[in-house]
């Protein structure tokens, strides 16, 4: 069997807060490790299969205040990468 497996943010989510898990932020576990390359955020389904190999299926995003108010300023979507960290 295969499976493609997607992420979901609990709760009711702006459309934009959404998007933001799409960008390349650092991605950690549980243990605070890193486990996937960031280059790949913007797929879904490769982020979702990464996630679900995670102690609780459970994965954080970690950007900083400067971070956060330039996606505020921007139109983010899944094709444009807003704030490279490459």
């Amino acid at each position: 069997m295969n499976m493609q497996l997607i992420y979901i943010v609990p709760g009711e989510v702006h459309p934009k807060l959404a998007e933001a898990f799409r960008q390349p932020h650092l991605l950690v576990n549980l243990r605070r490790e890193r486990f996937v390359n960031e280059g790949i955020m913007f797929n879904s389904t490769f982020i979702g299969n990464a996630i679900s190999q995670q102690p609780k299926r459970i994965a954080f995003m970690i950007f900083d205040k400067e971070i956060k108010e330039h996606m505020k300023k921007v139109v983010l979507d899944f094709i444009h990468v807003p704030y490279s960290v490459f």
